[in-house]
């Protein structure tokens, strides 16, 4: 769990720089598969991170199916508490049809609104009822639009309900998704895509971390993609720097090549996109870029959260009780823990 140390560290050192940093989580963040962890060291790990999260302030939280599945309402309820984080979402409801918690937060950063709304695709759970999170994510937007300045989707959900969610015309600026139940989340967005909604993940939990930097001059104005661009950038620069190797003569690449038509034609579109993409972000209005970090030893960890895990880990009792797994095998056996 040392990512959590390394996370609020980077969020520490955002902070100093005078930054307005928000924090948030799309869910499954609680959760340790059953088969392999005992309920003890299931507690222990989600109260470690609830009073990380509460230390390095997370603002809001959209829980995942398998936060539910694996806690329940009341414990996860408990847990809201020792995070100090807002638990959001727009489309679960209890058995009495219920909503469990708030639709959506909103923050005022010097006069600028923004709304973060939490949502999860439809799951399985004989204590809950949820509602189809399209249609419940259009109503609070048709709910906030007039009073925030810029909407933030907390979503735990499938890629199905992300494509329809693409192909509606429902105002939202960003999706910070996780796949429902996915397995390792681990292709981490460079950039917010091509589609209608820019879309970031995370990663493999604990081991990458999405830094978005977002910059806003003019409310309605449309938000360029920075890292988009300079992917651009990069890939022309690359496709020249390539054709100069070839280039014996010292002299213009046109003059190099001015026998082959289609080169020429590569290198003037080539050129054209340096230029066009440098434009750009020279003048862009309202802008975002993303930084995918490693939470790798090359990170630094925040000293009170590591005290705070290590203290956390420490109650763990190593091993199954008795030695034996859920199976009723020993450790000596040479499937012993696996889930067959």
């Amino acid at each position: 769990m040392g990512g959590l140390a390394r996370k609020a560290n980077i969020i520490n050192e955002e902070k100093k720089k005078g930054s307005n940093v928000l924090v948030f989580d799309t869910g499954d963040t609680f959760f340790l598969e059953e088969h392999k962890y005992d309920a003890d060291t299931r507690k222990i790990h989600a109260d470690i991170i609830a009073k990380s999260y509460s230390m390095m302030g997370c603002n809001a939280l959209s829980p995942g199916s398998r936060d539910f599945s694996e806690f329940g309402v009341s414990d996860l309820d408990l847990l809201a508490e020792k995070s100090s984080t807002d638990f959001i979402s727009c489309n679960v409801y209890d058995s009495s049809k219920r909503i469990l918690h708030e639709p959506y937060g909103m923050l005022d950063i010097d006069g600028f609104k923004i709304a973060y709304i939490g949502a999860s695709s439809v799951f399985q759970d004989s204590m809950l009822h949820i509602k189809d999170p399209i249609s419940q994510i259009r109503n609070t937007v048709n709910k906030i639009s007039e009073e925030s300045d810029f909407i933030i989707l907390l979503f735990n959900g499938t890629d199905s309900d992300l494509d329809r969610l693409q192909k509606t015309d429902i105002d939202i600026d960003m999706v910070l998704f996780s796949k429902t139940k996915g397995q390792t989340n681990s292709q981490a967005s460079s950039n917010g895509g091509n589609k209608r909604i820019p879309v970031f993940t995370s990663g493999n939990r604990g081991k990458y971390l999405n830094r978005i930097d977002v910059s806003i001059k003019e409310r309605k104005s449309k938000l360029l993609d920075i890292s988009k661009q300079k992917n651009n950038i990069k890939a022309s620069r690359k496709f020249l720097d390539n054709k100069n190797k070839l280039n014996t003569k010292d002299v213009s690449l046109e003059e190099f090549f001015k026998d082959n038509k289609k080169v020429l034609k590569d290198i003037s579109r080539h050129k054209l996109k340096i230029s066009s993409s440098q434009d750009k972000i020279d003048n862009a209005i309202n802008s975002f870029e993303t930084i995918k970090v490693a939470l790798n030893s090359k990170v630094g960890n925040d000293p009170d959260i590591l005290s705070l895990v290590e203290e956390g880990m420490a109650k763990i009792v190593k091993g199954p009780p008795g030695g034996k797994d859920h199976k009723g095998r020993l450790p000596s056996h040479p499937h012993h823990g696996h889930n067959h």
